[in-house]
């Protein structure tokens, strides 16, 4: 069959189905068989991983490192002065392939990563970046659709103060339309992020393991209810709000939050759990509010955890 001669719907139903590979050379074909791979959905279903190592350490050579289907992309300094080196390599039928361009690094990475993943067509599953990305890596109207976003520090003992705001910078540029989960394991300085979380509705996963201006506001905003979050600047009255909120959603079994704090004497149980009918106190630290005839809010506050969480009656013990 040729698919050219197909007509434009049955071939745009034809290339949604096909993988990234397999669009490639299609791509070359003609005009129509180019708009029918830039227009069809493609969805990248494997986790996309893009890393930076940056050059301030002498033993280390500047690289971007790009891994999505079984694809990886090296792009680092080259030896001739003012060259970049691009390597592709496919792991499973290990074809490798090394061209160098008259750029640098960052303008490079930034081109393959914005023409291969950054488009209207483009979902990606699951996209992991490292901290050290520079807040001008993206430009302000590049967007990414991806539903879960994973930001982590990279375990190579290097300090650099000037990739404090890559955090920030990515929590821009993902689409909130499409972002359901946010994952963030780093032990960076405080972030200023509170803002752009506000505006992120359909999150029903948040999870900020790091330093972060993380207040009230954004608590009484989200609509998660899978919420792990330390060092923060939440309050008694953005817990309190959390409870009051989840007993009157009757929320399901498994929703969530959790928050390690310094002074758990901030949140006061009898307090918290004040307005709420039929409640019983377990123990010191310990009380369960029944919210519908099978499930309850269980509240828990120890030395350094305020947790809530709603579980099944027969869990009880």
């Amino acid at each position: 069959m040729n698919l050219e001669n197909l007509p434009q719907e049955m071939l745009h139903e034809v290339v949604k189905h096909l993988s990234f590979m397999e669009r490639l050379p299609l791509q070359k074909c003609s005009r129509k068989m180019k708009s029918a791979t830039e227009s069809a959905v493609l969805v990248f279903n494997e986790e996309i991983t893009l890393t930076y190592t940056p050059h301030e350490d002498s033993s280390l050579i500047e690289t971007y490192l790009i891994e999505f289907n079984g694809i990886v992309i090296r792009i680092y300094e080259s030896s001739v002065p003012g060259e970049v080196t691009v390597n592709f390599e496919k792991l499973m039928s290990r074809t490798k392939i090394e061209t160098t361009e008259r750029s640098n690094c960052q303008d490079v990475a930034r081109k393959i990563f914005c023409e291969t993943f950054l488009k209207d067509n483009v979902i990606c599953n699951s996209f992991k970046t490292n901290h050290m990305f520079n807040s001008n890596f993206l430009q302000a109207s590049e967007c990414l659709n991806v539903e879960n976003f994973k930001h982590f520090r990279s375990a190579i003992g290097v300090e650099i103060i000037e990739f404090e705001s890559s955090l920030p910078m990515w929590l821009v540029h993902l689409n909130p339309k499409h972002l359901r989960s946010i994952t963030v394991y780093t032990d960076e300085v405080k972030s200023s992020i509170a803002d752009s979380l506000k505006k992120l509705k359909n999150l029903t996963t948040l999870y900020i393991l790091r330093k972060t201006d993380l207040n009230d506001d954004v608590l009484m905003t989200t609509n998660a209810t899978d919420i792990e979050i330390e060092s923060c600047d939440i309050t008694f009255n953005g817990v309190n709000y959390i409870i009051k909120k989840w007993i009157a959603q009757k929320v399901p079994v498994g929703t969530r939050f959790v928050a390690y704090v310094t002074d758990p004497k901030r949140f006061p149980l009898h307090e918290l759990i004040k307005d709420a009918r039929c409640t019983t106190l377990v123990s010191v630290g310990k009380a369960i509010i029944p919210i519908s005839s099978d499930r309850f809010l269980q509240v828990s506050i120890d030395n350094s955890t305020v947790h809530v969480e709603c579980m099944k009656k027969r869990m009880v013990q």
